[in-house]
């Protein structure tokens, strides 16, 4: 079985939002927490008598205003440093990029004349994305954009045809997958 198709730059790295969610949990929000407890500290600082004398509503208010400010421009630049890194070293804007799978192997070929070859064993888990099922080996995910599975009855046969193939383990790491075969 083969599907194939073309990832522009930066898809990857959106997709991969999603192993960053299922790997890190809420942890990856600790940031905010941080945020918040320096701002607060602040908050409580200016509101000391004699600092500066706010009173806690414009406290509040302010702080509020100013997490809500802060997260957004950090995700708006943490989203786009990374397709900016790339177009920087020369990465192409698109990339062709081919699944070959067999009864023993998973094949991932990219036009840049790279082939990696896996032996099913080594997926530990099948995600799915908003718009794409992530293969997870190791500490890399391999992005299988919904396009390039055509029509729903060629997403269940690729679908189905993985999940025979991996190992309980990743089975169990792989509910979404179950569920997407099971329909």
């Amino acid at each position: 079985m083969e599907v194939n198709g073309i990832i522009p730059l930066g898809e990857m790295a959106q997709a991969s939002g999603e192993l960053i969610k299922r790997q890190i949990g809420w942890r990856r929000y600790a940031y905010c927490a941080y945020l918040g407890l320096l701002v607060s500290c602040a908050v409580i600082w200016m509101n000391t008598p004699g600092v500066l004398g706010l009173d806690w509503e414009s406290a509040f208010g302010g702080l509020a205003v100013t997490a809500v400010l802060v997260t957004s421009g950090y995700l708006w630049w943490a989203r786009s440093m990374l397709p900016a890194s790339w177009k920087r070293m020369g990465a192409p804007p698109q990339t062709t990029v081919s699944y070959q799978l067999d009864e023993q192997t998973l094949t991932v070929s990219t036009g840049g004349g790279v082939r990696t070859v896996m032996p099913w064993t080594v997926v530990q888990a099948i995600w799915r994305s908003s718009d794409a099922w992530l293969i997870v080996v190791g500490t890399l995910a391999y992005v299988v954009p919904h396009r390039f599975l055509g029509d729903a009855a060629a997403e269940q046969s690729f679908l189905a045809f993985c999940l025979d193939r991996l190992s309980p383990e990743a089975r169990n790491r792989s509910p979404d997958l179950i569920a997407q075969v099971q329909r």
